[in-house]
C-alpha cells in the first residue's frame, strides 16, 4: 500500500471520529474553517505515525468559508522516480502544438 494511502486512511478515520467533514483530493484535505486547527492536527498526526517525521502544511482559504490543506514537502520514493524520468523519456517522443507547452 502506498504511504499517501495510509496517511490519508488515518485522517478520514480521525476526522470520522470526530464527526468532522472533510474533502480528500490527493494528498490534501479541504474542511470548514471551524475545523481548520483539528484538521490540521489530524493532518500533521497522521503524518507523524507513518513517516515518523514532522511535516509542513500549506493552506489556503478563501471567502466561502472552507481551507484547503495541503502538504509542503513530499518524499518522492525511488520507484517514483523512476517512473517519472521514464515518462520524461517518453514524453520527449511525441511532439506537441505550442499551446501545450508553458
Amino acid at each position: 500500500m502506498n504511504l499517501d494511502a495510509l496517511i490519508m486512511e488515518q485522517i478520514i478515520e480521525t476526522s470520522v471520529e470526530h464527526n468532522i467533514l472533510i474533502l480528500p483530493i490527493h494528498d490534501s484535505i479541504i474542511v470548514q474553517i471551524k475545523n481548520f486547527n483539528t484538521a490540521k492536527k489530524m493532518m500533521q498526526d497522521a503524518y507523524r505515525n507513518v513517516m515518523q517525521d514532522n511535516i509542513g502544511i500549506n493552506t489556503t482559504g478563501n471567502h466561502t468559508g472552507i481551507k484547503a490543506l495541503t502538504p509542503l514537502t513530499t518524499q518522492r520514493t525511488n520507484r517514483y522516480k523512476a517512473n517519472l524520468s521514464r515518462w520524461k523519456a517518453r514524453r520527449a517522443l511525441f511532439h506537441y502544438p505550442k499551446s501545450y507547452e508553458k
